[in-house]
């Protein structure tokens, strides 16, 4: 008996002295378990056992004539049933684990009519923020929208006095403007008293791009105004989405 047959049911699921058994049991035939115990060297007792749980794994059969022989079942139909409990089981397993992972976020479209709502779905989406916040707004309403959260990348545009954001001209803005994305799932969208918002949705990363290029542009007008060298301008375009 080698090795690779004494071991080969450990990794299905059997014990090392169930595996070691049954491959005796495929090696000598029909055996008792005093004499499968006496030739592989193991105690009756635990012997026996182990053969009762083979017995309630389908693994062995006993003689109903003889009843303490024991016969395996061939190791093909054992291992076509193994499979096939496996499959099952994993399906099973599967679907389980399915029904209890957490569900997904909700995804919403929500319309918005009115400076207010902008400013205060913008609130309770900044108050989400993890990773990223994207901000372009005018004067007005970059002054009521409150703190901008510190996450790891912020890049802002506005024509408000605020710190660590890109300055433009007042004029830049024909009316109240607000457009924020932040982690790349959630955005708002207002101008001239209209606009709407998305939470949790796939088109939060082609509006974070939007927006990055808009103060990217912006920037390469400026630069282009200043009569700004190929290298600069080259490095702004690169940066772009």
């Amino acid at each position: 008996m080698t090795m690779a047959a004494k071991d080969a049911m450990v990794s299905l699921g059997f014990t090392a002295l169930e595996s070691e058994i049954y491959a005796c049991l495929v090696r000598e035939g029909a055996s008792s378990g005093y004499r499968v115990a006496q030739s592989i060297g193991k105690p009756a007792a635990n012997t026996y056992k182990s053969l009762e749980t083979l017995l309630r794994k389908g693994a062995v059969v006993q003689d109903d004539a003889k009843k303490k022989t024991y016969a395996p079942i061939a190791p093909e139909t054992l291992l076509t049933r193994l499979n096939k409990e496996f499959d099952k089981n994993r399906a099973s397993a599967l679907k389980a684990f399915k029904d209890a992972s957490v569900p997904p976020a909700m995804t919403r479209l929500i319309p918005i009519t009115s400076l207010e709502q902008a400013v205060q779905v913008a609130r309770n989406i900044l108050a989400t923020a993890d990773e990223t916040v994207v901000l372009i707004a005018s004067e007005s309403v970059f002054e009521i929208l409150g703190e901008i959260p510190s996450v790891e990348s912020v890049l802002i545009m506005t024509s408000a006095a605020a710190k660590n954001a890109i300055q433009v001209p007042a004029e830049a803005f024909d009316h109240d403007t607000l457009e924020l994305v932040v982690d790349h799932q959630s955005a708002v969208c207002f101008t001239a008293n209209q606009g709407f918002a998305i939470e949790n949705h796939p088109l939060g990363t082609t509006m974070h791009q939007a927006v990055v290029c808009q103060i990217g542009l912006y920037q390469v007008d400026r630069k282009l105004e200043e009569d700004a060298s190929r290298k600069q301008l080259a490095k702004l375009i690169e940066g772009l989405p």
